[in-house]
């Protein structure tokens, strides 16, 4: 099976080599266990295999996003602009509800 590496090369060996790939894999905790920060640690690690990615986010502004990726040393501006990484942020409205 194609395992696609997670970033994080403790959890890779753990995992068996990484998250397998084509599948899609959930992470559930509670606000503040490094959730957000594991999907952007595992996307850049893609973008520096020169993977296209997309990073949805229901609460963070792309310029939050951008902004706690440079904290960690990871500059998520070029993939933007070369179009390898795209940020949407989802919002409800409230006559959706």
């Amino acid at each position: 099976m194609d395992m696609k590496t997670t970033g994080v090369i403790g959890l890779d060996e753990m995992l068996g080599g990484g998250l397998p790939a084509g599948h899609i894999v959930a992470f559930l905790g509670s606000p503040g266990t490094g959730k957000s920060t594991f999907a952007l640690q595992f996307i850049y690690a893609g973008l520096q295999k020169s993977e296209n990615c997309i990073y949805l986010s229901l609460e963070e502004s792309e310029e939050n996003i951008i902004k706690t990726a440079s904290m960690f040393g990871w500059d998520l501006k070029p993939y933007i602009t070369k179009k390898k990484l795209t940020l949407i942020r989802l919002t409800v409205s409230p006559k959706e509800c």
